[in-house]
């Protein structure tokens, strides 16, 4: 039985989406922000997970 704090990861390095709890989950983890930001990252950089860190970290 699954329980709400399992943790998923992506088995490959796919593009940011945010359409299930657990991709929010996995890359605000993974970027260390908060979802307004990713949001915002995403809005301004697309998918690419390389363009959204460098916006985060920028």
């Amino acid at each position: 039985m699954l329980h709400d704090t399992f943790y998923y990861e992506p088995a490959e390095q796919l593009p940011v989406t945010s359409n299930d709890d657990w991709e929010r989950q996995y890359w605000n983890a993974k970027f260390g922000c908060t979802p307004e930001h990713l949001r915002r990252a995403m809005a301004a950089t697309g998918a690419s997970p390389e363009e959204v860190c460098a916006y985060l970290q920028g």
